[in-house]
């Protein structure tokens, strides 16, 4: 069996930390092994213009304070019998975390972000989005208020495309251990017309069910001007554990005209996200 590998980049901020409960749970519940990852963006030091002298004590201190922590996090999750490894690399966020997700092929990476109003998180609070856009790998974003009880309400988010048949599963696969109420929700945005809507559900549900046995799953069509506003409803109406989106490639226009949902529901949503 391969091994499986779930990546946890840190800053160490309250945010990143809040995000550990769901990388224990995870990884025990799928035998993964935990990677976790932090980096020092060197750039920024040799840009405080302190003597050179200065600035190599000052790397040596950060690398340090680094090791030290990332070795505080590995004996929290080996005392809960979790194998884990850590590295410390070098970069600026955006530009490390892409490549060592393409390097090791994590099955998924968590990691906490903050919502669009805040900055306690310097790093992952604001960036989450952009990383989601550059790698293949699902991300688990987790709010800095959200509260690990386990996962016993999911709701995903699908535009009926055949790819999301795999992701169903693999959610399920993920959140197994708890057996989760599973809501597989559409919806049309704007005007449209319900027998079109009901034909396109109708199909995928055809190749849904065929491929996905599982018990606790259905499928929901609903209508809203505002699909951000009326998924965040549908997840605090059904006490959502978890939220499921499929971040697609969009068209030149579409960026210009529209809003990318995945973004506002990374930077709005209190629940945690997972992006594939």
């Amino acid at each position: 069996m391969e091994k499986r590998i779930l990546l946890y980049p840190t800053d160490f901020s309250a945010c990143s930390t809040n995000a550990l409960p769901y990388v224990k749970a995870i990884a025990k519940a799928t035998m993964a092994e935990v990677k976790i990852v932090h980096s020092l963006d060197l750039a920024a030091v040799y840009a405080t213009q302190i003597a050179p002298s200065d600035t190599q004590l000052l790397i040596q201190s950060l690398e340090e304070s680094s090791s030290k922590k990332l070795e505080e996090i590995k004996k929290n999750l080996q005392k809960e019998s979790i194998p884990c490894s850590s590295e410390l690399v070098t970069g600026s966020e955006i530009n490390w975390l892409p490549t060592i997700i393409k390097q090791i092929k994590p099955y998924l990476v968590v990691m906490g972000t903050t919502g669009s109003g805040e900055v306690e998180n310097r790093i992952f609070g604001s960036l989450t989005h952009k990383i989601i856009s550059h790698v293949e790998s699902p991300v688990l974003a987790v709010p800095a208020k959200a509260e690990y009880k386990g996962i016993h309400n999911v709701v995903f988010a699908t535009d009926f495309k055949e790819s999301d048949v795999n992701h169903i599963q693999f959610v399920i696969d993920l959140t197994k251990k708890y057996y989760p109420d599973l809501k597989v929700v559409h919806v049309a945005h704007g005007v449209f017309q319900e027998k079109t809507e009901e034909i396109f559900l109708r199909d995928f549900e055809d190749k849904l069910y065929v491929s996905v046995n599982y018990p606790k799953m259905t499928t929901h069509l609903l209508y809203s001007d505002d699909v951000e506003e009326r998924l965040n409803s549908l997840v605090k109406e059904s006490k959502s554990d978890l939220m499921v989106l499929v971040s697609t490639k969009r068209t030149f226009f579409e960026r210009i005209f529209n809003h990318s949902l995945t973004k506002q529901m990374v930077y709005h949503s209190d629940t945690p996200l997972l992006v594939f």
